[in-house]
């Protein structure tokens, strides 16, 4: 959308989804800050000073302003200005507003550069602000307050831009949980196997200085091409206990473990666990861990967590002859 004024001084803002910050789901930790939305901006004919930014955005469960987050605003990989959680209401994000007072530093230039938001989260748990908050969409970005560098002539407000399509959701949660390969099958491996890493920071339990124990609910691999081995010829156990198995149930060309009635599902810091294909003669067996192939809980408030990744996981192949 251009916003235009007699002297043909514009600002351009474009939705777009291939931006970094943009390209996948996120679980922000709580107590860090992550960037999780930008915004192609460009100004025409010269330089335009902007004193207003506002992003709003929709939440699945709970919001911002109750999560007691803060906000900033950078302007490629320059910041410009952060928004107290004053500035945040149950559906809008602005810099340059009531509280932190005008935008004085943020000078669209004439070549494109990306908007960028990222949100300063709250710990959460025993006496601590923050709380979970999951699905957020950034929905919208206007600007407002804006004239040109060199004419000084007032820009018009540009409305709210339509971005929904652009936005990749991002959750505030207590623990994150990092999947990392340990050893893949292969010619000279049998087996694979899978490292869980919990990583809460500084966050707790709601009632003690505990720190939260996870609970996975399942993993999900494609068997894309495995060939003769069925999804239920996949085992899985935890490293060392082998007594108990789960067997792979199929879905598509997916193999998911339901580990929810699974005895070994709960840690506080990492497990390992180990998939073991049933393979014969002339069969050949490959693993790759969705980049939303892990589901778990927490009794830190949150359920029905799935992972992020940026990129599916290569568990390996293996063929016998």
């Amino acid at each position: 959308m251009n916003i235009e004024v007699t002297n043909l001084v514009a600002i351009t803002l474009t939705a777009d989804a291939n931006n970094t910050e943009n390209k996948d789901t996120k679980n922000v930790l709580g107590g860090t800050t992550a960037k999780v939305f930008s915004v192609d901006v460009q100004a025409t004919n010269e330089a335009v000073d902007v004193g207003k930014v506002v992003f709003t955005y929709t939440a699945a469960s709970g919001n911002l302003l109750a999560a007691s987050a803060r906000a900033e605003l950078y302007l490629g990989d320059t910041l410009i200005a952060t928004a107290p959680n004053a500035d945040i209401t149950p559906t809008a994000i602005t810099f340059g507003g009531t509280s932190a007072g005008e935008l004085t530093n943020l000078i669209i230039p004439q070549e494109a550069k990306e908007l960028k938001l990222a949100i300063i989260t709250e710990a959460m748990g025993y006496e601590k602000a923050g709380t979970v908050v999951t699905g957020v969409d950034i929905t919208g970005v206007a600007t407002s307050k804006a004239t040109g560098v060199n004419s000084g002539r007032d820009i018009p407000d540009s409305g709210v831009i339509n971005v929904a399509t652009s936005s990749a959701l991002f959750s505030i949660v207590p623990t994150v949980v990092t999947p990392t390969v340990v050893i893949p099958l292969s010619a000279s491996s049998s087996v694979a196997k899978v490292k869980l890493t919990a990583n809460s920071g500084a966050n707790t339990i709601a009632d003690s200085s505990s720190t939260p124990k996870v609970g996975i609910d399942s993993l999900t691999f494609s068997i894309s091409g495995s060939e003769g081995v069925l999804a239920n010829e996949y085992i899985l156990y935890e490293e060392g206990k082998s007594d108990v198995i789960i067997t792979g149930a199929a879905s598509g060309a997916n193999v998911t473990f339901d580990l929810i009635a699974f005895a070994n599902r709960v840690f506080t810091t990492d497990k390992i666990y180990v998939i073991v294909p049933t393979i014969a003669i002339n069969e050949t067996a490959s693993l790759t861990l969705l980049k939303n192939g892990v589901q778990y809980d927490t009794d830190a408030g949150v359920v029905n967590v799935i992972t992020a990744l940026p990129n599916e996981l290569n568990f390996g192949t293996r063929t016998i002859d």
